[in-house]
């Protein structure tokens, strides 16, 4: 077995200077993906959540033509934080971001962003798509032998349109007021009509890590769409800020890995295993409400602690 070679670390102490961001992000870049060469993505992200992760320079002799490529000389990045966050880390393998950092559209960050503990959603809750959601549930459990904890319970069923930072009853009332004008302005905008959104089929993100249902292409999902831009608008008006920079795409998660502990167990959702539903029908789900909810506090019905509701439609009548 070809010995790796040995790798030395990057004093922590020393400070960027002025006029050398760009250089420094290139090779810093650099010697992510060069600790990648010796370690696995998950291992990485482990140590990362943990917070003792270790960025490392290779020597300037490197074994492979990456370094090469891109042209970088480690001297050029006079620090490198112990701890470092990339955004791609829950859903993109090593492969996806090498690729990207050759392309020179990976987009790399020294600081971690600030824990979400809040965020805006519309609750799914129809009987029907939890009842579906649970036969393949058991299903995949079945098959992989998967724990519990990675499929998620139907009563937290819901779409995620914006995750948030609130640390302020002051910034809390803030997002409840644009949650309050947004509804408002979408109550014209749709004539007071609720959103229909239909759920077909499922897919995966992360190679297998997270499973979801998918939402269909219709009248509904464009309406989604559209709140989801306004959202975001309104929020940027008020110096509200996302803490999740990756492309927004609606799903409505049913499993998802959550890091056990013991190394036994599936880490991914296979092809194979979900195959069977890719044309799956869970059903149909009325939208009238936007919803600030609280991550960790949980209602007693099992749903997030809902923070502030905002109506945008009318009651259906049957």
């Amino acid at each position: 077995m070809k010995k790796k070679k040995k790798i030395k670390t990057v004093s922590t102490s020393q400070h960027t200077k002025p006029g050398e961001t760009e250089a420094t992000s290139l090779a810093l870049e650099a010697i992510w993906f060069k600790q990648q060469w010796y370690e696995n993505s998950e291992a990485w992200c482990q140590k990362v959540a943990a917070g003792i992760a270790h960025v490392t320079a290779p020597d300037s002799a490197c074994p492979n033509s990456f370094m090469t490529d891109l042209q970088v000389d480690i001297a050029l990045a006079p620090v490198a934080h112990e701890t470092v966050w990339f955004k791609q880390q829950c859903y993109e393998d090593a492969e996806a971001w090498s690729q990207k950092v050759v392309a020179g559209t990976a987009h790399f960050s020294t600081s971690r962003p600030a824990r979400p503990n809040y965020f805006v959603a519309v609750q799914i809750s129809n009987p029907q798509i939890s009842s579906v959601a649970k036969i393949v549930q058991q299903n995949i459990k079945d098959q992989t032998n998967c724990y519990d904890k990675n499929c998620i319970a139907t009563e937290k069923f819901h779409i995620t349109l914006m995750v948030l930072n609130l640390t302020t009853e002051e910034e809390i009332k803030r997002v409840s007021n644009v949650l309050d004008t947004l509804s408002e302005n979408l109550l014209v905008t749709f004539s007071g009509q609720p959103i229909e959104l239909e759920f077909e089929g499922v897919s995966v993100f992360g190679g297998g890590r997270v499973m979801y249902a998918c939402l269909k292409e219709n009248v509904g999902s464009q309406r989604l769409h559209h709140i989801a831009g306004e959202l975001s608008k309104h929020m940027e008006e008020e110096d509200i800020c996302n803490t999740d920079n990756k492309e927004w795409h609606p799903h409505l998660t049913l499993w998802k890995y959550q890091g056990n502990k013991r190394k036994t167990g599936p880490k991914k959702v296979s092809p194979a295993s979900y195959e069977p539903y890719l044309d799956l029908k869970f059903g149909n789900q009325v939208i009238r409400s936007l919803q600030l909810c609280h991550m960790t506090k949980k209602r007693e019905d099992g749903y997030y602690f809902v923070q502030h509701e905002s109506i945008f439609a009318h009651e259906v009548v049957k």
